[in-house]
């Protein structure tokens, strides 16, 4: 493989990884569960913080799928995330920060929290998901 080549393939990468993201927040938005259980390997992690909802490590897309049932509805969240850092590990393994805010749609939308999403992506079947997923956020005084 050339280096343009390479080059051509990391930017692939990267595009597909920002996409992910990207469609996380929509499906987060329209609390399309289903959707967002897609984006997950199948032995996927999600570790959200004790301070938003029910805190804790959710392993395996049957938890992830309670957890976003449980709390996307009374939340209405509003997730708006930038400042997106990718670092490729191989050819089908990637780690990443993503920074965000959410603003809280029952809440007239307050932004209620800040945060930093850690992130493990893993290319499965040629399709680039969240493997883990930890966000670590701070609560916004109303």
């Amino acid at each position: 493989m050339t280096n343009l080549e390479s080059a051509v393939e990391r930017c692939v990468a990267h595009e597909e990884i920002r996409q992910l993201i990207a469609r996380y927040c929509h499906y987060v938005r329209t609390r399309q569960v289903s959707a967002i259980l897609q984006l997950y390997t199948p032995d996927g992690v999600f570790d959200m913080p004790a301070n938003m909802a029910d805190g804790g490590v959710r392993s395996g897309q049957q938890a992830i799928e309670e957890t976003f049932r449980d709390n996307l509805e009374s939340m209405d969240p509003w997730p708006f995330t930038h400042n997106h850092v990718i670092e490729m590990d191989g050819p089908d393994d990637a780690r990443g920060f993503v920074y965000t805010e959410f603003r809280i749609g029952s809440d007239k939308l307050r932004l209620g929290f800040i945060g930093v999403y850690e992130d493990r992506y893993q290319r499965v079947d040629n399709i680039w998901k969240f493997h883990t997923r930890k966000l670590t956020a701070l609560d916004v005084p109303a």
